[in-house]
């Protein structure tokens, strides 16, 4: 059965070398990948910029419409009420049944020229109203389509950056392998050459124990011999001194 530990070091050493022949096989790839997105990257800065200043310059120019309608209405409010005024006036000249022809005339006059008025107004208006409609289609869209733009940045950014990482990675696999082989290939003869002292170790220690087994049978073998000596012995003196 293996060592875990030299087994763990020797896989620590083939990592190492697959992770280089990754690197170097990978790494133009990755590379050429980096660069095109380097490139994408800029396109998309550029084409955001334009989006951003097209997008504010829409804002401004749609505030800047709905300030002026805001205007027109108020204007078109007060010529209203300017025009409901000469009416009245009018009306009162001639319910009062004292007022003169040219009295009544420069009022008709007045009414007149204030009603062209508001509607000129109106028109002016409803003109402004289909602008601003107008404009704030063009800015939903205008910002619809930076968001796009900016949704799409963002992405393109967020690769880049991985891909720089992963391009990063795999030029310091390939400038660290001969420090990491050294170190691995270190860590693997060490563990090699503590094995090796063990299996002597481990052999030294069962000689010793063979050879102190047979030293034992040999031991038990003599005190055998010697005990079968003595009964015969034993045996031989019985006999020869009972006659």
């Amino acid at each position: 059965m293996l060592d875990p530990v030299y087994s763990q070091v020797e896989d620590e050493l083939k990592q190492v070398n697959a992770n280089y022949q990754k690197a170097k096989s990978s790494v133009k790839d990755v590379e050429k990948a980096y660069l095109k997105l380097v490139e994408a990257n800029k396109k998309e800065k550029l084409a955001l910029d334009k989006s951003k200043e097209a997008l504010k310059s829409s804002n401004t120019e749609l505030k800047k419409a709905e300030n002026q309608y805001k205007r027109t209405n108020q204007r078109k409010q007060d010529a209203y009420q300017k025009l409901k005024q000469l009416r009245d006036a009018e009306q009162k000249l001639k319910n009062s049944n004292q007022a003169t022809t040219a009295q009544l005339k420069r009022a008709s006059d007045a009414v007149q020229k204030q009603s062209a008025k508001h509607k000129a107004i109106v028109e002016q208006y409803k003109k402004e109203g289909d602008q601003v409609q107008k404009l704030k289609v063009q800015n939903d869209n205008i910002s619809k389509s930076n968001d796009k733009i900016k949704r799409s940045y963002a992405k393109t950014k967020t690769k880049l950056k991985q891909t720089e990482k992963e391009y990063n990675n795999l030029n310091n696999t390939i400038k660290n392998h001969s420090a990491k082989l050294a170190k691995a290939e270190t860590a693997v003869n060490k563990e090699k050459e503590a094995l090796n002292n063990l299996d002597r170790s481990s052999i030294a220690s069962s000689e010793m124990k063979t050879f102190n087994r047979k030293q034992m049978i040999a031991q038990r073998q003599l005190r055998k011999l010697a005990n079968q000596t003595d009964v015969k012995s034993k045996t031989f003196y019985h006999l020869l001194f009972k006659r």
